[in-house]
């Protein structure tokens, strides 16, 4: 993997695991994902980013080392598949304990999650125990957008797209000459907020 993530620096990296069985629904969140994408907010990855004749396991290695957030397609599927919950899931486990890395678990299907011990501890989206598969298309869609939404808001709540975007790029050429900001004279607001209660939500979280 090019891009870095985690502590590192440069463009977050967002994985997800799932079940190949599940393929379909990866395809679908991804595309979601995929607005960030290309609007500079993050680079995604999967499995199927791997190239042909690529050291498959070092390349998963790689990107679950250095992702800053793990979004996790939950079924019967992916609860069961030995490689998921030994290799992919041992690793993010830890990397929640000791750095802080964020994990996402969308329960994607109906299955008793709750039967396992490291998954029922955490708070799973749809919010309130909804299944993602449950829905219609429209609902579909808009449970997938809420969570890239919740995504992008944890990854940089006030910043502007990565660098080397066409929009920043643009920006800057047209900033550059600018009249400096002299915070000292800005006007003093009120220590509540008000307003935003996601963007709050999230930031207490953090």
């Amino acid at each position: 993997m090019q891009t870095e993530g985690g502590s590192g620096r440069g463009i977050p990296v967002v994985i997800i695991s799932y079940s190949h069985a599940d393929e379909e629904w990866k395809d679908r969140f991804s595309k979601h994902l995929g607005v960030l994408e290309h609007h500079g907010y993050l680079t995604q990855w999967h499995d199927r980013k791997i190239n042909a004749g690529d050291d498959w396991f070092a390349e998963i290695e790689t990107a679950f080392d250095c992702a800053s957030v793990a979004v996790l397609l939950v079924s019967a599927n992916s609860l069961t598949s030995d490689f998921i919950l030994q290799e992919e899931v041992t690793t993010l486990l830890r990397r929640r304990d000791e750095e802080g890395l964020r994990i996402f678990p969308v329960l994607i299907k109906p299955c008793d999650w709750e039967a396992v011990d490291w998954l029922k501890k955490m708070q799973l989206r749809p919010k309130d125990g909804r299944v993602i598969s449950a829905g219609k298309d429209h609902e579909i869609d808009q449970h997938f957008a809420d969570i890239t939404k919740e995504i992008r808001l944890l990854l940089g709540r006030a910043t502007q797209p990565a660098a080397g975007t066409h929009q920043q790029a643009s920006a800057h050429r047209t900033t550059s000459g600018l009249p400096k900001v002299y915070t000292s004279r800005l006007p003093i607001t009120g220590e509540h907020l008000f307003g935003r209660e996601l963007e709050l939500e999230l930031l207490d979280g953090a």
